[in-house]
């Protein structure tokens, strides 16, 4: 690992693109430039750690989930079994990224021991066929095995070994450095690329800084407003697939606390801290845009949430709210929000200790204790099932327990008829089961909607190929130079 590192970013890349063998000005071959915002490391590539923005660009690269579209999935299906069970076949000649041939076992060993299949799947091997045989609860399972929650790979010493369209080549500095998967059977039309990460602290400006003298290629770190006096670039803009809330733990706040904090803060003016028109991304609902149709009932009704405090038995103590570490598509500037969020509560008799984190680790050791009052944070959607969304934040079996945990339900709840209204909703998606299931969140107020994520994308024009629907995630190796 390289220390004294040049601050300039342009120096930056092209001392990379150098080690590499291409060039960063146009001429020969041309790495790719992607910026991301977050501290990138080699071992932030474990493919079964928890989502995290600043690795996740890498790992979709590397790692692919066990079924995808197209004729190059891991995995086809072939064959769907009693109890929702569905069985894959391995595609032809599947090899790791040093040649190593994979097998239906390797793949079933691995997966079997991911977090994120334990409380929901088994996973065995037949022959070339690897076998999900759901634990208990029906859901949607081909969504779920081809969304980006879970993608297989190998650890081989201090590297993790995937099959997807690239592998790393090494970490240098601030980032890493990936190369084309000779052993996969889609080649990508760009062969490498350079991952670079900023510090959150100061990302906005040196991300604008390398946009406009054309020393980043591809971003998604940057806001709609942020993007607005960038020039030189294309600009696109998505629906985002997440929503950011502010979790009520039910085992240290009781009910009628949790709903006189749902109905005291004004969110609206949480959101005016970072964006001017705070209408276009307020959140009616926990599921993010394209994933529900139901409007929750969530005023701000300070006169009655004034109310409800003078009637509890006795003042609440000091109530401790973790934050999330680092700005979000969800969530531009959480300690904005978050002193935003204390002032108004204690202006309702709520004294609040908000708790920064530093990191994904530290992150998720505090949500693992169990013992904070609130959460600031948010979830990003992992396929398009509304079912899939509500239960990693609201299901019994989703409740933290450390790296690599396979929900977000910070609130601690485990109650019987949510669980039951999440398997119905599961069962049968209707309007009707998801207005009853959000109401059930309306009356026992465990978590609080404040505001949808969006994608914003900022790339060069001569880059082909971006999808804006993929998210901030992207697939690079759909995309290309334009030859023009």
């Amino acid at each position: 690992m390289s220390q004294g590192l040049e601050s300039n970013v342009g120096k930056t890349c092209r001392a990379w693109l150098t080690v590499m063998g291409v060039r960063g000005d146009g001429k020969g071959a041309r790495a790719l430039r992607c910026a991301v915002v977050g501290t990138l490391r080699v071992e932030g590539l474990n493919p079964y750690a928890d989502f995290d923005f600043a690795h996740d660009v890498a790992k979709r690269q590397v790692f692919e989930p066990p079924v995808s579209r197209g004729p190059d999935s891991l995995l086809e299906v072939v064959d769907e079994l009693s109890g929702g069970a569905l069985a894959g076949k391995l595609r032809d000649g599947a090899r790791l990224s040093d040649g190593t041939q994979v097998d239906a076992a390797m793949i079933a060993s691995a997966l079997n021991r991911s977090p994120w299949y334990q409380p929901l799947l088994d996973v065995t091997s037949r022959g070339d066929k690897v076998v999900f045989t759901p634990k208990g609860r029906a859901f949607d399972l081909r969504a779920f095995l081809g969304s980006d929650r879970v993608r297989f790979g190998v650890q081989q010493g201090n590297a993790w070994l995937g099959t997807g369209p690239y592998r790393m080549v090494e970490a240098r500095g601030e980032g890493l450095v990936l190369e084309a998967n000779p052993h996969h059977p889609r080649q990508p039309a760009i062969a490498d690329v350079v991952l670079r990460g900023y510090d959150p602290e100061n990302a906005c400006g040196l991300i604008q800084q390398g946009l406009a003298a054309e020393e980043i290629d591809l971003t998604a770190a940057l806001s709609r407003e942020e993007l607005t006096d960038v020039r030189g670039v294309r600009k696109l803009f998505a629906a985002g697939t997440s929503t950011a809330m502010l979790w009520l733990n039910i085992e240290v706040l009781p009910e009628a606390l949790r709903i006189a904090i749902a109905k005291g803060i004004d969110r609206y003016r949480v959101l005016a801290t970072t964006y001017e028109n705070p209408m276009a991304f307020l959140a009616p609902s926990l599921l993010p845009p394209g994933q529900g149709t139901t409007r929750m009932h969530l005023p701000f009704e300070r006169a009655e949430a004034e109310q409800m405090m003078r009637e509890l038995p006795s003042p609440p103590e000091a109530i401790e709210m973790v934050v999330v570490w680092g700005r979000r598509p969800y969530m531009p500037d959480p300690r904005a929000w978050a002193a935003e969020i204390c002032q108004q509560l204690e202006e309702l008799g709520v004294t609040v200790v908000p708790v920064h984190t530093e990191s994904l680790e530290d992150y998720q050791r505090r949500l693992a204790t169990g013992k904070y009052g609130m959460v600031l944070g948010g979830w990003n959607a992992i396929s398009p099932s509304p079912s899939e969304f509500v239960d990693a934040l609201l299901h019994s079996s989703m409740l933290p327990k450390g790296p690599g945990s396979a929900g977000c339900n910070y609130a601690q709840l485990q109650l019987p008829r949510m669980d039951d209204a999440l398997q119905a909703f599961r069962s049968t998606p209707s309007k009707e089961h998801e207005q009853a299931l959000l109401r059930m969140v309306e009356e026992t107020a465990p978590v609080l909607p404040l505001a949808y994520g969006t994608t914003s994308i900022a790339a060069r024009w001569d880059l082909e190929g971006i999808e804006p629907s993929d998210g901030a995630v992207f697939d690079l190796s759909k995309l290309r130079w334009s030859e023009s």
